[in-house]
């Protein structure tokens, strides 16, 4: 499934269960009770692979 960062305050909502996330992934406001896992990514010109 694919949302969009809001640039405008860097959080990232949640249309399904209206939920908002900081742009690291960390609950910002419910019902979420756990923050986004996250994962290392690395980048090599314009390939980026998750770690």
């Amino acid at each position: 499934m694919h949302h969009n960062l809001n640039h405008a305050n860097s959080q990232l909502p949640c249309p399904c269960y209206g939920s908002v996330f900081s742009a690291s992934g960390i609950v910002v406001n419910g019902p979420a009770q756990a923050n986004l896992k996250t994962y290392s990514v690395k980048k090599e010109g314009d390939i980026f692979t998750i770690t």
